[in-house]
């Protein structure tokens, strides 16, 4: 029937033929990429007599298997299983047809599709398939899912940082994308080499190194010659290496599709990316280096700690240790960043910075003694009372000045809505401040806001309104903070509540940076009204 067929139809001919199979009494079937070459066959039987004799031509419907994936992300819609088919499987992947998602136990879901015979045997022989950036194994598993035709199961392969730490391939001195360590830790254990350094009497250099968008640059020989080397399952390196094989870039041109092969860059965003580069980055962490060289790394920044007793040996092992370096970077070509490296010396037995605050210590005081706290409250009839209020969704600040019980002066601003009352409270109290000091005077300034009193007398506040306040009161070493709870019957302090409640109302509008919590506050409802109107749309 075969040959039959050969003979007859090799002339002229005008149609494809894919696959010619035997079937059961004495049958063939034939498989044609399109309909018009089914047509153009079954005319060419129609108008050949001695065909038509001796072939009956049966236009079967097509039946394709059906697949299915298991272990994909539940977010993982039909369009995107449609996308990652064409992608995988070209012009070919016309007759696929992605047929419904099945919800897993575990969370995942699994989609499944129907595909032609000739995609179904590409399945079958590479046993795998890649859906962007994660290669899925695939095992003849016939009726799993209650489908009666061949079904693939999918097994993703784990391969991330967790898997390099459970192998043992993961450098110790390696902190980014690192389990159960962070940019904190490597600060604190680089400090920690400095001081060693530092107290065994040694001079310590330290060099820090950027590689030039080491991802975009990390080539892919580099990555499959590392897992060719290490000690893993034999499969999934056989899959990662494959992944990284044959790739090309695609841009669709005015003539046409354009292609380009592609040998270098890690999938960005994913959990492979920072695996492979560390697989690779490793190689260097773990190389011998000279003593007293100390090398470690976050991710693509990589730090040197030098030490040694003299000038002359720290310039002679840092030569040599960059030199080491560069043949690691030269052998995987990749760049370091001038503009991202520095570096910094440290001299043995050198005391750290001096810190001044323009002032001199017999005649000042420290700040804790600059602020009191008093719970027998007798007020002086000559000081500044300050006081800030948030009424009726407004805020306002003022101080007022007392002598002989009269009132000499006052201040009184209007603050924004979403200003605290503890920064009203603080800029009354650093504006009285900077009053006193423009007269010279000796005086003293009560407040009844503890928190802010506590705040001024601290240096480890990082408030800048607090530090601000600091700097004002070590200029003049004449000035008193006081505290005292409650202002009922005494004159300076109703007059100040008076006027900051009068400054909520008719006061001088002053900007004041809004405080953090506003900002949380005001991101939080951006977030819920966002989330409100993506679940209306969703409905």
């Amino acid at each position: 029937m075969v040959k039959l067929l050969k003979t007859e139809l090799k002339t002229g001919r005008d149609f494809q033929i894919k696959d010619v199979r035997k079937l059961q009494n004495d049958g063939i079937a034939v498989d044609c990429p399109g309909q018009q070459d089914i047509d153009k066959i079954l005319e060419r039987i129609s108008n050949n007599p001695s065909l038509q004799e001796k072939i009956k031509p049966i236009h079967v419907r097509q039946n394709f298997p059906k697949c299915i994936i298991y272990g994909l992300e539940p977010e993982f819609t039909k369009e995107q299983m449609e996308e990652a088919l064409s992608q995988s499987f070209g012009e070919d992947h016309k007759d696929l047809k992605v047929l419904f998602p099945i919800k897993g136990r575990t969370g995942k879901t699994h989609w499944v599709f129907q595909t032609p015979v000739t995609i179904y045997r590409q399945l079958r022989r590479t046993q795998k398939l890649t859906i962007y950036w994660e290669t899925h194994k695939t095992s003849n598993d016939a009726g799993s899912a209650g489908l009666q035709d061949p079904v693939f199961r999918i097994e993703i392969p784990t391969f991330n940082n967790a898997t390099l730490k459970t192998n043992n391939l993961q450098a110790a001195d390696q902190y980014g994308f690192t389990v159960n360590k962070s940019s904190e830790e490597a600060i604190v254990d680089f400090i920690d080499e400095i001081e060693m350094a530092r107290s065994t009497k040694q001079y310590a250099l330290v060099i820090s190194l950027d590689i030039k968008s080491a991802f975009d640059h990390l080539e892919y020989n580099s990555i499959k010659n590392r897992l060719n080397n290490i000690n893993f399952h034999s499969n999934t390196k056989e899959i990662l290496i494959d992944l990284l094989s044959g790739r090309q870039v695609a841009l669709n041109t005015p003539q046409g599709p354009a292609t380009l092969p592609q040998h270098r860059g890690c999938p960005q965003g994913s959990c492979t990316g920072p695996a492979f580069w560390n697989l690779v980055a490793n190689v260097v962490l773990t190389q011998s280096w000279p003593e007293g060289v100390h090398l470690q790394a976050f991710a693509d920044n990589f730090i040197f700690l030098i030490k040694a007793p003299t000038k002359a040996k720290v310039k002679s092992l840092a030569n040599e240790a960059l030199n080491q370096f560069k043949s690691w970077t030269a052998k995987h070509n990749l760049e370091i960043s001038a503009d991202k490296s520095n570096y910094i010396h440290f001299n043995k037995n050198r005391n750290g910075p001096r810190l001044s605050a323009g002032i001199r210590w017999e005649a000042n005081f420290d700040l804790e003694d600059r602020v009191s706290i008093v719970f027998d409250p007798h007020p002086p009839a000559e000081a500044i009372y300050t006081d800030g209020s948030h009424l009726e969704g407004e805020t306002g600040c003022a101080f007022c000045v007392i002598q002989s019980n009269v009132q000499i002066h006052q201040w009184t601003p209007k603050l924004s809505p979403h200003n605290t009352v503890f920064q009203s409270e603080t800029l009354a109290i650093k504006e009285a401040i900077n009053w006193a000091n423009s007269k010279g005077i000796l005086t003293s300034i009560w407040s009844d806001s503890e928190s802010a009193l506590r705040a001024i007398s601290s240096f480890k506040s990082s408030n800048p309104q607090i530090q601000e306040t600091q700097q004002a009161l070590l200029q003049n070493p004449s000035i008193q903070l006081n505290w005292t709870k409650a202002h009922v019957g005494f004159l300076g302090f109703e007059a100040a509540d008076n006027l900051a409640k009068q400054a909520t109302k008719e006061g001088t509008h002053l900007h004041l940076q809004a405080p953090k919590c506003h900002l949380k506050t005001g991101i939080q409802a951006t977030q819920g009204e966002q989330f409100l109107i993506y679940s209306l749309k969703s409905l």
